[in-house]
C-alpha cells in the first residue's frame, strides 16, 4: 500500500494527520490484507510514508509525531513511564 492510499482511507476514517493515517492501516492490517501479503504491504507503506516525511518509532515500529525526540507513541510513553516509575519504587537495600 502507497502513503497516499493511506491517507485516503484515514481521511475516509475521519483522521487528520499523516501519524495516523499509517497507524490506522497497521493496526487493521489483518482485516485490509491477505495474511500472505501484510508484511509486503506494511513495508511498501513504511517505505512510501518516509518519502513522504513520516517518522518510525525505532521501539515498536508505529509512526509518530516529529517532535517527539524520543520517538515514541503514546503506548511506548506510557510503558517507560511505568517502568520508570517501578524502578523509583524499588528499595535497593534489598536487593
Amino acid at each position: 500500500m502507497l502513503y497516499k492510499e493511506a491517507e485516503e482511507f484515514g481521511k475516509e476514517c475521519g483522521l487528520g494527520f499523516p501519524e495516523e493515517f499509517v497507524n490506522n492501516v497497521i493496526i487493521h492490517c489483518t482485516t485490509l490484507f491477505t495474511y500472505d501479503n501484510i508484511n509486503k504491504e506494511l513495508n511498501e507503506l513504511k517505505e512510501d510514508a518516509k518519502k513522504n516525511g513520516v517518522v518510525f518509532s525505532e521501539v515498536c515500529g508505529y509512526a509518530v509525531d516529529k517532535g517527539n525526540a524520543l520517538l515514541l507513541c503514546s503506548m511506548c510513553t506510557k510503558l517507560a513511564e511505568l517502568d520508570t516509575n517501578r524502578r523509583k519504587n524499588v528499595d535497593t537495600n534489598k536487593i
